[in-house]
């Protein structure tokens, strides 16, 4: 599957603001704790850009997401943490010029320095955290110096030195990195029973684990990594029909396709589609 998913609502198509327009999706992968990273940012230079009315919809997603939003002409901004979504909702991002976000696999976070080695995302599952860098703080420095350059590169590498320096990875247990990549290659067909009988473990022990670590039960987990791959289809190729997005995928008819489908976005697949122009 592919690994990694953005939020495609971010800054909320629903409300006419198209998100294609608005970023540039790229995979950055120098180095290893790095290697499997999106980052993106918006295309607006000037303050005659900013974006009304940020309020976008989250849809559910396995992986951690940070956002900056920022100003040149003052000295707000403000760092959101998206933790794992596993319903939709909707969150107010704020009304800044510019705005920076990276897109974390879901076998790692990042947190402060000094954290314990078996800090895991469970703790961020549904939550968006938001707060305003404090003058002097690694965050405040990290956007002073994006005000510096408006080169999506240069702002790529401010950024991988701001987490060496600011930041500590902690990665999910090598076994539950083992469970979620039996999940993506089985592109979340697969029942709990045959993870339970690969791995040899109980059922019980494997809802233990995936509560434990990533906030959210194994079933929701296949479901959503289920979900993120009929969203892949439909984003890169838009003349299929609904069979052709799910084939292969174990829905057991369109109908419960479009059921799931809508309770994740709050949209049927074609009005879901019609929200973004061709690229």
């Amino acid at each position: 599957m592919n690994n990694h998913i953005y939020q495609p609502m971010l800054f909320n198509p629903d409300i006419d603001i198209q998100t294609k327009s608005l970023t540039k999706i790229n995979k950055y992968g120098t180095t290893k704790v790095h290697e499997n990273m999106y980052i993106y940012e918006s295309a607006s230079n000037t303050s005659a850009n900013i974006i009304n009315s940020m309020y976008s919809a989250l849809v559910p997603s396995t992986h951690t997401e940070w956002i900056i939003g920022y100003n040149h002409t003052d000295n707000k901004s403000s760092f959101y943490c998206i933790g794992p979504v596993v319903k939709k909702r909707t969150y107010d991002f704020g009304n800044y010029e510019h705005y920076f976000g990276v897109c974390f696999d879901d076998s790692y976070s990042y947190y402060a320095k000094g954290v314990n080695a078996d800090t895991y995302p469970s703790g961020m599952t549904g939550e968006v955290y938001e707060y305003s860098p404090s003058e002097g703080s690694y965050e405040y420095k990290l956007i002073e110096d994006f005000k510096t350059s408006c080169s999506f590169e240069k702002h790529i590498h401010m950024f991988k030195a701001f987490l060496e320096n600011a930041k500590q990875c902690c990665y999910i247990p090598d076994n539950m990195i083992t469970l979620t990549d039996i999940i993506k290659k089985a592109y979340g067909n697969i029942l709990i029973s045959e993870l339970a009988t690969s791995l040899g473990y109980s059922e019980r022990h494997i809802q233990r684990m995936f509560n434990e670590v990533l906030g959210m039960s194994p079933k929701d987990y296949c479901k959503i990594i289920r979900f993120q791959n009929v969203l892949y289809n439909m984003l890169s190729d838009r003349r299929q029909n609904n069979s052709g997005y799910i084939s292969g995928l174990g829905y057991s008819d369109q109908a419960h396709f479009q059921r799931e489908f809508k309770s994740f976005t709050g949209l049927t697949p074609r009005h879901f589609l019609m929200q973004f122009k061709p690229v």
